[in-house]
């Protein structure tokens, strides 16, 4: 196996989300010192060469493709991502069980994604960002809204710090 795609298979094995830009890839390859002179297009092609072990899907491929200024992506190779589909046991990422789980959720349902439905492809985007904040809340130990759900910590014996609690000693 070529020994850039064997490292990039190792970086999206440890990383705690499911997907990552393939740009972001690429510096994580060249961080790393196994991927030099190589560039997107190329990593690319590497990785769509082995569809039993990578999907790579682009959002900015075909009629979206005049949006992605507007998103601030700069369309091309770099803003497509890229997830490994190897065995969830293979994973070698830390952190909180259940974001984990989540995590391997997401990167599973990338392989029924189709490449060519753009609407397939912003849910599967939308469902990264939605990962992404619930990892991130479970790694701070909030909910994954951030604590906008009215949820306002252990409430006290006497039933101070309730919502409740307050409008009856405020009527009182």
């Amino acid at each position: 196996m070529d020994p850039i795609v064997a490292d990039a298979a190792d970086i999206l094995r440890r990383h705690p989300a499911p997907g990552l830009p393939l740009r972001t890839l690429l510096e994580l390859l060249v961080r790393g010192g196994g991927a030099s002179g190589v560039d997107a297009a190329r990593l690319r092609m590497l990785l769509e060469a082995r569809p039993d072990r990578f999907r790579v899907l682009d959002m900015w491929r075909g009629p979206l493709s005049v949006l992605a200024p507007a998103f601030g992506a700069v369309g091309g190779d770099g803003d497509a991502w890229v997830a490994v589909m190897d065995d969830p046991d293979a994973m070698e990422a830390s952190g909180p069980r259940v974001a984990l789980r989540v995590r391997e959720s997401v990167r599973w349902l990338a392989r029924a994604v189709d490449g060519r439905a753009t609407r397939e492809l912003a849910r599967w985007q939308r469902l990264l960002q939605v990962e992404s904040a619930t990892r991130a809340a479970l790694v701070a130990g909030l909910p994954p809204d951030g604590g906008a759900t009215g949820n306002r910590g252990p409430v006290a014996a006497d039933g101070a710090g309730s919502p409740r609690s307050a409008t009856i000693r405020h009527a009182a």
